[in-house]
């Protein structure tokens, strides 16, 4: 008895597919992860400059560390990050780290937070 020809394939063409699917999803999902943990350290960047600026702008007014980092605190928090450190010097200079909270976190892939550091203050020659 003679059989189809090629019977022995059939449905063969659904596996396939679907194991096409399956690693453009793959390759999705880590293409998105990997840009959320990017996004983060951006945005931990930002808000360590402006936490920075801030706390340097209220040194030079004249403010102690404590209110200048106090300052770099408030608007850290205000930037969805929060103040890891901050450390205002007798010449102005203020040193901050901020650490923001990694959106889509991958156990093993991607860290939890992402930390920003800034500096800022006077110029050297104005100090």
């Amino acid at each position: 008895m003679q059989g189809r020809r090629g019977a022995g394939e059939r449905g063969s063409g659904s596996v396939l597919v679907l194991g096409m699917v399956a690693a453009v999803l793959v390759v999705l999902t880590a293409t998105l992860v990997l840009a959320g943990a990017l996004a983060a350290a951006h945005h931990a960047r930002g808000a360590a400059d402006l936490s920075a600026l801030a706390a340097a702008g209220e040194a030079a007014d004249g403010a102690s560390s404590a209110a200048a980092c106090g300052v770099a605190a408030d608007l850290a928090r205000v930037n969805g990050a929060t103040l890891r450190s901050c450390v205002a010097g007798s010449d102005g200079v203020v040193d901050v780290e901020v650490v923001v909270a990694v959106p889509l976190n991958v156990a093993g892939v991607t860290p939890r937070t992402m930390p920003g550091r800034a500096r800022a203050g006077p110029a050297p020659g104005q100090r």
